[in-house]
């Protein structure tokens, strides 16, 4: 059982680099324009059940559990590339403050310049472009359940139904 549970974390741990890295991808934007607003998020998706099923393929769980839990890395991923996103933002806020001379001033006022909250963060995205952010979320998660469902299916040998189908006969 500890097994099967470490293998579920290393491919939940696998996803979030996948979040991770996806981010960075954006930041740096290396890709073309046209691949983000529907590539992207399926080739995220896509790299996220390739890392579940590869980390599941070695133990044994059924096609059900391999399909959950490339769902929540889907959804860890794109839970980490909006924290990473929120940590850009207090970063950029913080090398602006520190750069500007009347920064210090400005935080030792009563209610001084601060980011905002990850609470803040997060709903003013959603309301400038959530339909973009729920469309992105979606497409991850299907890429990734769809990758990891199609690679159980083609590399992963059938399971013994029997006790005298595991039995190898000389």
């Amino acid at each position: 059982m500890f097994y099967r549970g470490g293998a579920v974390l290393l491919s939940l741990a696998a996803a979030a680099a996948v979040g991770w890295v996806a981010f960075q991808l954006q930041q740096q934007q290396l890709l073309p324009g046209f691949v983000f607003p529907l590539l992207f998020p399926l080739l995220v998706g896509a790299a996220v059940g390739a890392a579940c099923a590869g980390v599941l393929g070695k133990v044994r769980l059924g096609t059900t559990a391999v399909l959950l839990v490339a769902i929540c890395g889907g959804l860890l991923a794109v839970t980490v590339e909006v924290l990473s996103g929120y940590q850009s933002y207090v970063a950029t806020i913080e090398r602006q403050l520190h750069s500007h001379p009347m920064a210090a001033i400005a935080q030792s006022t009563e209610g001084g310049f601060a980011p905002v909250s990850l609470a803040r963060f997060v709903a003013v995205r959603i309301r400038d472009r959530g339909g973009w952010w729920f469309a992105d979320a979606i497409l991850t998660v299907m890429g990734g359940a769809i990758t990891a469902w199609l690679i159980r299916a083609t590399y992963t040998p059938a399971l013994p139904t029997t006790p005298s189908d595991s039995i190898q006969t000389g």
